[in-house]
């Protein structure tokens, strides 16, 4: 653990890489396979955070949170369009298999509201948009649902956390 030290305080001296970090976390925590494999991400976006709350404003954190959220879901979403009639991608997702189908079911009847929601719950995080690209949603639809909703996420998250900080210090 000692590497996460070191990296701390060698991206504490640079606001773009922290900016960068907090991208890269916020996108990973939102796509597919990645998300599965990496230990619980909202604990490196909080650790992250709090280390660079000296480098960064919280309004910068919340932008790098809520563009690395929204390109997560966007790559997602093409993943679905692109993969969703291969069949191992059918065997990956039959794991999920009864979320899919209400998804799916939920995704056809009302796509707004779901894809909205789904930002805030972490398997639908990455399942939603999967889904939505297997039944090609309209892009637009997705993308701008999915900004509003990362922004929101992002708020709430970076905000929050902003707010709670200064209890602990």
């Amino acid at each position: 653990m000692e590497w996460v030290n070191v990296l701390m305080s060698h991206v504490a001296l640079h606001p773009f890489r922290l900016w960068g970090l907090l991208f890269a976390i916020a996108f990973t925590k939102s796509t597919f396979l990645i998300s599965a494999v990496l230990p619980p991400a909202s604990v490196m976006l909080v650790a992250v955070i709090s280390v660079g709350k000296a480098t960064l404003s919280s309004w910068e954190a919340g932008i790098a949170v809520m563009v690395g959220a929204w390109c997560g879901t966007i790559v997602n979403y093409h993943l679905g369009m692109m993969t969703g009639h291969l069949p191992w991608f059918a065997r990956i997702m039959s794991r999920h298999a009864d979320t899919v189908v209400r998804v799916r079911r939920r995704l056809q009847n009302s796509a707004v509201p779901v894809l909205f929601t789904s930002r805030f719950i972490a398997v639908l995080r990455y399942i939603v948009p999967l889904v939505a690209g297997v039944l090609r949603l309209h892009p637009v639809k997705v993308y701008a649902v999915s900004l509003i909703s990362a922004a929101s996420w992002s708020a709430l998250y970076v905000g929050g956390f902003s707010l709670v900080l200064p209890l602990f210090s």
